[in-house]
């Protein structure tokens, strides 16, 4: 499992440049902390962010202060709290299946699609996510009659108060999935074990005082924001503007499929094997099933309802399918249920593995030119092998390995998209962080930085180590380059022929970087059309002349 993790949310955490917009706001606030000596209030351009609590930002902080303010250091905090849900997952599907179902769903949690980008985001998804899943385990143990119950079942609630203060009222969650179990499972003697009024003072006493005292500094200009946008925007019950696109109730249904690849049907199998047999297995194995059906169910229903939908949202309900899965995995290893539970998933699942590994070699070839024999190809080699050796394996009735090759084959690809693609053909198509940090070496102090439009601001920020003026018209960009003082501009080329053109004095191109969008249109297209918006670093004033581009 560690060997697993390593692969799949650590190697190569910084091998490319946060990803905008969310990633370098949170980077960013966290080293202002450092910069103004304030580690109660971030601050992102020079105003107080209040848009998450503060636990994370200390998460990072100490991250920065063992490693420095680097790609790896911001996402390291979220890579070591997928490892404590990849280690409750184990413990969780442990007790309730048996050993081989734990380690089989914490594998199969730790290579799906959507956790494993997550684990490697510099963001508060996943941390929250451990907290809560800590908070879901301390309950089932209390609920088991440890004798240690009252101080297992507060810990769950210390564990929900840190999950507020890192991301929020979503912390509730673990709440509400418990309180859903109870409710479909009539166990209301389980009520006194769960220690609801003492617990809800733990989880107050972790939570308040942080809120307290930024109710105190910052008065109503904070509650607006961490109440009335934060929350009651995203269900929709204020009348605050949130960004957000038209999506149905059964949006999050429809993308989770996608999302949980490759486990996929290996999910609904487990499902359908779960409800199959269900009768016939004994009180902890149909106990544990309504838990983790009731904690998927919850999940996505309180996110289905929400106004703002985003795919990762429903990453709480993911260990919950994992486990079921491994439920699933476990019994077809022991030959408790029929051939057909292992078969079908089996054989669309490496069906559609090998359609990915032509379709990414593909995309190598066409997009980066890549060798067909080369390092760069190793992601798509190490997959293809490991299908064979799954096949294999299959053939022979060794069931455990095949589905050990399939998780390491996902893990190693995995590792090598980090470790080589990223950083060898990814990273020239994101100029930011060059742009960026070539404005760290030439911007003085008093030097004004400014940005036209809004892509890639986040990241100006943090790796300028400026505030900057966001610029969004033509007028605008001539007002602030029409200065007596150096001021710098990152805009696109496209626009920046619209301001020379109307510019009265000379304008000095710096630096130039490209965008470039994974997308599978691209195996259709040369590599000469890989751009997708150029970005220039501009200068109203001369600087070294090995520093102009043109």
């Amino acid at each position: 499992m560690l060997a697993v993790w390593v692969a799949t949310s650590a190697a190569g955490l910084g091998s490319l440049s946060l990803a905008e917009p969310d990633e370098p706001r949170f980077a960013e606030a966290t080293r202002q902390m450092f910069a103004r000596g304030d580690f109660l209030t971030p601050f992102f351009n020079g105003a107080p962010r209040f848009e998450k609590p503060i636990l994370f930002y200390w998460m990072q902080a100490i991250a920065f202060a063992a490693l420095g303010p680097t790609e790896t250091a911001a996402r390291l905090p979220a890579s070591l709290a997928g490892l404590g849900c990849l280690l409750i997952t184990w413990a969780m599907g442990r007790r309730a299946f048996g050993p081989t179902a734990g380690l089989a769903a914490a594998v199969i949690l730790a290579t799906t699609f959507r956790f494993a980008i997550w684990t490697r985001q510099g963001l508060t998804d996943v941390p929250v996510l451990f907290f809560m899943m800590a908070a879901l385990y301390a309950w089932l143990r209390a609920f088991e009659g440890d004798d240690r119950e009252g101080r297992i079942a507060l810990v769950g609630w210390a564990a929900v108060g840190l999950a507020a203060l890192t991301k929020g009222p979503v912390a509730v969650l673990p709440v509400l999935v418990t309180a859903v179990f109870l409710l479909v499972t009539r166990q209301w003697h389980l009520l006194r074990r769960w220690h609801l009024p003492a617990g809800t003072l733990v989880a107050a006493l972790v939570v308040l005082p942080w809120y307290g005292w930024m109710t105190w500094l910052h008065g109503r200009e904070f509650v607006d924001f961490a109440l009335g946008y934060e929350v009651l925007a995203r269900y929709g019950y204020s009348g605050a503007a949130f960004p957000s696109a038209n999506r149905s109730f059964l949006w999050y249904a429809a993308i989770y499929p996608g999302d949980a690849a490759p486990w996929t049907l290996f999910i609904a199998a487990g499902a359908v094997f779960a409800a199959w047999r269900f009768r016939r297995g004994d009180i902890v194995e149909r106990q544990a099933v309504i838990f983790f059906a009731m904690w998927f169910v919850t999940v996505f229903a309180v996110f289905a309802s929400a106004r703002f939908k985003v795919p990762h949202y429903v990453l709480p309900a993911y260990p919950a399918a994992s486990i079921i899965a491994g439920y699933l995995i476990d019994r077809v290893i022991r030959g408790q249920t029929s051939a057909a539970f292992w078969r079908v998933p089996f054989v669309l699942t490496t069906t559609a593995l090998a359609a990915m590994t032509v379709i990414v070699a593909l995309f190598l070839r066409r997009a980066f030119l890549t060798p067909w024999v080369s390092v760069g190809m190793a992601a798509p080699a190490l997959l293809g092998a490991a299908l064979i050796a799954a096949w294999i394996a299959a053939a022979a009735g060794r069931r455990g390995r095949a589905f050990s090759a399939i998780v390491g084959g996902v893990s190693l690809a995995t590792a090598s998209l980090a470790l080589v693609t990223a950083p060898r053909e990814l990273q020239r198509y994101q100029p930011i962080r060059a742009l960026g940090q070539r404005l760290a070496a030439l911007a003085d102090a008093d030097d004004r930085v400014g940005l036209y439009g809004r892509l890639g601001g986040p990241g100006v920020i943090f790796y300028s180590r400026h505030n900057i003026t966001w610029i969004d018209s033509v007028e605008e960009a001539l007002d602030f380059l029409n200065a007596r003082d150096r001021r710098f501009l990152v805009i696109p080329e496209d626009d920046f022929a619209a301001v020379a053109a109307r510019q009265p004095g000379p304008l000095f191109v710096i630096d130039r970087g490209t965008f470039f969008n994974v997308r599978l249109k691209r195996l259709f297209e040369s590599r000469l059309d890989t751009a997708d918006r150029p970005m220039l670093l501009v200068a109203n004033q001369p600087v070294s002349p090995k520093d102009i581009v043109e």
